[in-house]
């Protein structure tokens, strides 16, 4: 929590906790069921980001439910897919409010 930490939401119970110096310092991605029933998250591990996902209910394929799945994937690459996507949707759909300044 404190890595995310926004200087409006300073809480000093949490002074103790050291502060991660890196990308997750300043900034955060949050994933977490998708509209198919797949819960995911992401992680840090050997220094790259590994995705992990999970079949949950319906409408996920009933073969799929439990499946646990797993990618590693190198910061550069998940950084410019998201700036690719980004770059679309603002493009593709600039009378559209999707949060991005």
């Amino acid at each position: 929590m404190k890595s995310n930490q926004l200087e409006s939401e300073f809480d000093p119970m949490y002074d103790y906790l050291p502060v991660i110096d890196n990308l997750w310092g300043k900034h955060c991605v949050r994933l977490d069921e998708t509209q198919d029933a797949y819960e995911i998250v992401v992680i840090e591990h050997n220094e790259q980001l590994k995705f992990i996902w999970k079949g949950w209910r319906a409408p996920c394929p009933q073969n799929e439910i439990g499946k646990l799945y797993n990618l590693n994937v190198e910061y550069d690459n998940f950084l410019s897919t998201i700036e690719e996507c980004l770059t679309f949707l603002i493009t593709t759909y600039p009378d559209v409010n999707i949060g991005l300044k």
